[in-house]
């Protein structure tokens, strides 16, 4: 999605900021078996910095940096440089959420529209409904996944406009149907926080979570809170990025550093109590550490609670082998990623932080503790294999035929034998039974000609309510997850032919002006038929803009983009002007 740029050369230095008077001594064999691993992952993937803590028993027994918060200055990276951590941000509204829920200032079971009157969107079938707030922190309320004007850019419209914009549009799928992923659903928690404890988001977040915690370098992205320890954005090495706001700054907008990551791991390695102080109540944790996903229509193989998410593993220690739970969220933006995991069982957890596009490579929190653990002899990690057992029906093999979408590629299964999926103009996917069944194994075709077996997933399709699945089966984990159903024909209405044409952009909108990626200063869509499908054809300035929607009519004025999941039931609507409304924008016909 993002344009290359020009490659610098520079002189390679690896910095070792470790403070020997903020953690405890462990194994200098440890020590260099860890600093030697991510000299060579930041060295090899070219990353310019990185910083790490590991805390075990509520201490931290180990932090560093390496390479430099700031290359250009040849500042080095050390355990208080502060990097914006993505979302991981989405872990402390969820906090920020109990912590009223423990004061009695909201329930989570209370509908979100109890606390923000202005919200007024509807179900696709024109119903509003309410809106749970536990829903939305378990990314199963239905919400869309995002309304793209002004998420990213110099100058973010508030959530008031946004919240105006969404009501323009219908909710993605009916609660407690599928977990969809959603920045959205964050960022309206956050005006929630507002609204709750009469203070700003930052506001909040720093007296009830960053003083508590002694998280000094720690704060809600804006210029003000920049300092010397705070790591510049990197989209390659040399080529410093100065990355734009986010907009819905509930779901990734904190910046923080490794030392304060582990305070913050602390917290949660003790149910909630701070330097005997209880942030949040016992219980109160566990809730959010719960997989909320018991009830969910379609099954999820991972754990999500509210704000983290986790899955089983065996911790090997000796001849014995203890079942625990890894826990923690994962934060990515165009430069920065971060990665938080805690075991609880183990009490013990590590947080990675990066400024690099490619730290992305590197900052898996999951590989940290398992070096950690291996190298002072604690212990191995190893998967728990987690198979769905949802109560799928058995569906025959003529009642899979039919059309499926999988984001924008379509998968017409004539013969159930052999199933062909174009991927793109060189390669396709396909698929054959498995033993005669409707597990099937892939392979990838290049230029219709080289053979290429994808070894680690298989698919399948099973019934569920009377509608045909098609599941990924991963081989590793032994996990399946829905990915698409079988769309019910419905051919295009003479109302939205008449509708038929190119729409550009009016006035209003949000720009990025500075980025390569994420621009829709030019974008055009344009109305259209396909293989008797409603199609919406995007163009834009920027590479990610150019995309085909695949649409599914609701009304004369309203259509949705079809599919489960995240960025599924995107709504466009033409408005009673005759303009087009798509995920925050304005566009007028061109004559």
């Amino acid at each position: 999605m993002r344009n290359s740029l020009r490659i610098v050369s520079l002189f390679f230095l690896i910095g070792s900021g470790f403070s020997f008077g903020q953690t405890n001594s462990i194994d200098l064999g440890v020590k260099q078996l860890i600093d030697s691993t991510y000299n060579s992952k930041i060295k090899k993937n070219k990353v310019v910095g990185a910083s790490i803590a590991i805390v075990k028993d509520g201490k931290v027994v180990y932090a560093n940096g390496y390479g430099f918060q700031n290359l250009q200055d040849s500042v080095k990276a050390d355990e208080n440089t502060s990097y914006r951590i993505g979302s991981c941000t989405k872990s402390f509204t969820a906090l920020s959420i109990m912590q009223l829920q423990d004061k009695s200032m909201l329930t989570v079971v209370d509908p979100i529209q109890n606390h923000i009157k202005s919200i007024k969107i509807k179900n696709q079938e024109g119903k509003e409904s309410p809106i749970l707030i536990k829903d939305v922190l378990s990314h199963q309320s239905g919400l869309p996944s995002d309304i793209m004007n002004g998420f990213f850019c110099e100058a973010p419209p508030t959530m008031d406009w946004t919240i105006g914009q969404m009501n323009k549009m219908v909710m993605a799928a009916p609660a407690n149907y599928v977990h969809s992923y959603s920045n959205l659903g964050y960022g309206i928690l956050g005006k929630l926080i507002e609204n709750v404890s009469g203070q700003e988001y930052e506001e909040y977040l720093v007296e009830n979570i960053f003083k508590r915690l002694n998280m000094k370098s720690s704060f809600v992205n804006n210029r003000k809170g920049f300092s010397d320890q705070t790591s510049r954005g990197y989209l390659k090495y040399g080529e410093f990025f100065d990355e734009p706001e986010i907009r819905d700054k509930a779901a990734g907008l904190i910046y923080s550093s490794a030392l304060d990551m582990a305070n913050y791991l602390k917290m949660f390695l003790a149910d909630g109590k701070y330097n005997g102080e209880y942030i949040a109540e016992s219980a109160s944790i566990e809730e959010m550490e719960s997989n909320a996903l018991l009830n969910i229509e379609l099954p999820k193989s991972n754990n999500w609670g509210y704000g983290l998410y986790s899955h089983d593993v065996w911790v090997k220690q000796g001849e014995d082998s203890v079942k625990a739970r890894i826990i923690g969220h994962g934060g990515d933006t165009w430069a920065f990623h971060a990665d938080f995991k805690y075991i609880p069982e183990l009490n013990v957890g590590a947080v990675i932080l990066t400024n690099t596009k490619s730290g992305s490579r590197i900052s898996d929190a999951e590989e940290l503790l398992e070096l950690y653990l291996e190298g002072t002899n604690e212990g191995s990690i190893k998967r728990i294999n987690k198979v769905n057992t949802s109560k799928d029906e058995l569906c025959r093999a003529d009642e899979i035929v039919g059309r499926y979408f999988l984001g924008n590629m379509n998968m017409t299964v004539k013969n159930p034998n052999k199933i062909k999926i174009k991927m793109n103009a060189i390669s396709k996917l396909i698929l054959k039974p498995v033993n005669d069944s409707l597990r099937y194994a892939a392979k990838i075709r290049l230029l219709g000609v080289v053979p290429i077996k994808v070894k680690h997933q298989e698919f399948s399709f099973a019934k569920k309510n009377e509608r045909v699945y098609f599941k990924v089966i991963r081989m590793s984990s032994g996990s399946e997850d829905y990915a698409s159903c079988k769309y019910e024909e419905i051919p295009v209405s003479h109302e939205w032919k008449g509708k038929f044409g190119t729409y550009k952009l009016s006035e209003g909108h949000y720009t990025c002006e500075d980025c390569d990626f994420v621009n829709y200063e030019d974008l055009v869509i344009e109305i259209t038929e396909e293989k008797g499908l409603l199609v919406a054809k995007m163009k834009g300035t920027s590479a990610d803009t150019k995309r085909t929607l695949i649409l599914k009519e609701i009304s004369d004025s309203l259509a949705v983009t079809i599919g489960i999941g995240r960025g599924t039931g995107e709504t466009l609507r033409i408005l009673e002007n005759g303009n087009l409304f798509y995920s925050g924008f304005e566009l007028s016909k061109i004559d």
